[in-house]
């Protein structure tokens, strides 16, 4: 079975994150509340060892997260792939709250890497008439995850890929709409 890993300011976000396949790394609050503390490398990798080396990694760039930013940076030293979440804590969130749901299997990097690109694009959804975003569409979780696998195009830029339209689930780039 193929483990998520993510830090746990996200894991927390999700309910039930805890349970399940995702490897949370552990990571401290910073005085009087005041957010989360830096990721330790120790921590990364004993997370990463424990997930063992099929896992994939979902992480926020480091521009997005600087105290988390030794999880994707470990987890490519170490051989693992890395699935780049939208800065967004909320679309973060629910892309890692949807990976959790699915069932692991061959292309599980492709799908997640459509489903932040997915996940990313809500920020751009129109907002309603009193100013709120637009909330993710609800779909079953199985069902995006067979579209994700329809979806999935190739970056021009690295080995990754996405959703057309989107950035690229690896380095961010945009990901064309040609090729399959």
């Amino acid at each position: 079975m193929t483990s998520l890993v993510v830090e746990e300011a996200l894991a927390r976000a999700v309910p039930g994150a805890r349970a399940g396949r995702l490897q949370v790394v552990r990571r401290d609050r910073r005085a009087r509340g005041r957010g989360w503390a830096e990721l330790s490398a120790d921590a990364v990798v004993a997370a990463l060892e424990a997930a063992g080396a099929a896992a994939v990694v979902l992480a926020r760039a480091p521009s997005a997260d600087p105290g988390a930013r030794a999880l994707p940076a470990l987890a490519r030293i170490m051989g693992r792939q890395v699935v780049r979440l939208p800065a967004d804590a909320d679309g973060a969130a629910w892309a890692v709250g949807m990976a959790a749901a699915w069932e692991p299997g061959e292309g599980l990097a492709r799908r997640l890497q459509v489903l932040v690109g997915a996940a990313g694009g809500a920020q751009t959804l129109p907002r309603r008439s009193v100013g709120q975003r637009a909330r993710m569409p609800a779909v079953r979780p199985v069902v995006l995850a067979r579209w994700a696998g329809c979806a999935w195009r190739p970056c021009g830029r690295c080995a990754g890929g996405g959703l057309p339209g989107a950035p690229c689930g690896c380095c961010g780039a945009g990901v064309s709409g040609a090729g399959a």
